[in-house]
C-alpha cells in the first residue's frame, strides 16, 4: 500500500553510506612499470593490484581515467583460448597508437 506524503515529512535526514576508495596512483604505477598489459579482471583480483578492495565496475571506471589521461593504453585483442575479444589495458605506446590509426 502506498504511502502518503505526510508520512515521509520527518525522514529527511537519511545519511548515506560512500562507496569504498581506493589510491589508484600507485596502482597505476605498477601497471606501467612491469610493461604488460593486464585485462580488467586480471586488475581487479590481483593480489598486488587492486585485491577485490572496489568493485570490478568500479576499477574499469580507473583504467579509463588513465586511458583518458593517455597515461595507459586500451587494446582490444582476441583471446586464444576462448576465442572473446576483451581489453587489456597497460603503458601508452605513442608508436603503437600512431601505427594503427
Amino acid at each position: 500500500m502506498p504511502i502518503p506524503i505526510s508520512q515521509l515529512k520527518g525522514k529527511a535526514n537519511v545519511k548515506k553510506a560512500g562507496g569504498k576508495k581506493i589510491d589508484f596512483a600507485p596502482i597505476a604505477k605498477r601497471i606501467i612499470a612491469s610493461g604488460d598489459y593486464y585485462t580488467v579482471k586480471e586488475v581487479h583480483e590481483g593480489k598486488n593490484l587492486v585485491n577485490n578492495v572496489v568493485s570490478r565496475f568500479r576499477t574499469m571506471k580507473l583504467l579509463n581515467k588513465q586511458v583518458e589521461g593517455r597515461r595507459m593504453m586500451r587494446v582490444l585483442v582476441k583471446d586464444a583460448k576462448t576465442k572473446r575479444q576483451l581489453f587489456v589495458y597497460g603503458k601508452f605506446d605513442e608508436a603503437y597508437v600512431k601505427a594503427n590509426k
